[in-house]
């Protein structure tokens, strides 16, 4: 049995258990590998085409972003106008090469898959026997046999032209890449680049909170580690989708310790998915949920009803 493990799995995995997702979605993306049942919303394809547009970077559904035009209006040589999302993003396209060109960062690859075999230490391999030889008779086969996978793609390599350096938030000069040095580069179009609270917000100021931001950098290193003993830099490119001049680059750091982490968090993974491929996925429908969720025309579960909640009150805290 093999288990292939992406940073959105994990964080899929890590929504599903926290009550905050479908599980019948949740297998149909990541178990079963449907991801053609789950077209990218709006703001997703904005992201697509400029991703595109940038490096050349085709989706892994192997289609070419296309944008949206508007049917009335007509630019200076008389072919259809681009909305407006995907003409702001057009200047970004500009940026996004000017930054290239002005840091040396020489493109190596763009979308490059990326995968490493994951060794599971041995008191983490007794611990998933203890807990799961209720369910498999055969558990300790089952580990015998296991392959897990790490998996991820990343958007962008790079090799430094030249020396680059920045200013910490102490004032101390660091060296962000050195020249002949490769590194990993995420590119991301988000409305959100000064926002403290949102789980997608990329304010440095809670940034560290935030696992739905910090999964990917942390896992894309590690495979290179896993891979070549090499922790590279990986820097995120961010532009704004509302404002044509808010772009910023974030120097993504992390130690060892984070490392350890992300392993439990690996280790985790394992086991639930070793028991949820027993006992199955639960369904939890809502209304809202299952209107806009591809599987409901064949889901039994689909919501067309309110749930009830119920509610106890007391005068006493």
């Amino acid at each position: 049995m093999e288990l292939k493990i992406s940073q959105s799995l994990l964080k899929g995995l890590l929504e599903y258990r926290g009550g905050e997702s479908c599980g019948l979605v949740f297998k149909a993306k990541y178990i079963d590998g449907r991801y053609d049942l789950f077209p990218p919303s709006d703001v997703q394809n904005v992201g697509a085409w400029f991703e595109y547009k940038a490096t050349g970077s085709i989706p892994k559904n192997g289609a070419i972003p296309e944008p949206v035009y508007l049917s009335r209006k007509k630019d200076v040589s008389g072919n259809p106008e681009l909305g407006a999302d995907y003409r702001l993003m057009e200047k970004h396209v500009a940026h996004f090469k000017r930054t290239m060109d002005t840091y040396g960062f020489k493109i190596l690859e763009v979308g490059k898959d990326i995968k490493a075999r994951y060794h599971i230490d041995d008191d983490v391999r007794q611990g998933i026997v203890h807990k799961l030889s209720k369910l498999y008779p055969d558990i300790e086969n089952v580990m015998d046999n296991l392959v897990v996978t790490l998996t991820g793609t990343e958007d962008i390599r790079v090799i430094g032209l030249k020396d680059v350096t920045a200013k910490d938030s102490n004032g101390f000069s660091q060296v962000v890449l050195k020249e002949g040095q490769e590194a990993i580069i995420d590119l991301k179009a988000s409305g959100l680049l000064s926002d403290k609270f949102n789980p997608y917000g990329w304010s440095l100021d809670r940034l560290h909170e935030k696992v739905k931001l910090v999964t990917q950098p942390i896992q894309y290193k590690f495979i290179e580690i896993l891979n070549t003993g090499r922790n590279l830099p990986f820097l995120f490119l961010l532009f704004h989708q509302k404002n044509e001049n808010d772009c910023r680059i974030i120097d993504f750091r992390c130690d060892e310790t984070s490392f350890e982490e992300h392993k439990s968090f690996i280790n985790n993974a394992i086991m639930n998915l070793l028991y949820y491929q027993k006992v199955g996925y639960e369904a939890r429908p809502t209304m809202d949920r299952c209107a806009e969720c591809p599987l409901k025309n064949d889901c039994k579960y689909k919501a067309e009803v309110p749930p009830i909640d119920i509610f106890y009150y007391s005068s006493q805290p």
